[in-house]
């Protein structure tokens, strides 16, 4: 829902009991966490749950 109203935002979801490895070098630790990337660089980072308005004010604050 996010992906379709947020333009030129790509969100993605991943299963880290799969892929272990990408947590490790990402440094996530926690979760919910969230990562916002702009060029190929971490630009926020978010760790614990957001509502839908904080999470669309998260998003906005970093475009």
């Amino acid at each position: 829902e996010l992906s379709q109203s947020e333009q030129g935002v790509v969100i993605a979801k991943v299963d880290i009991d799969e892929f272990r490895q990408l947590a490790i070098d990402h440094q996530v630790t926690h979760f919910p966490t969230l990562v916002l990337y702009k060029n190929q660089q971490e630009v926020a980072r978010q760790v614990g749950f957001l509502e839908k308005p904080a999470l669309l004010s998260f998003l906005k604050a970093h475009k």
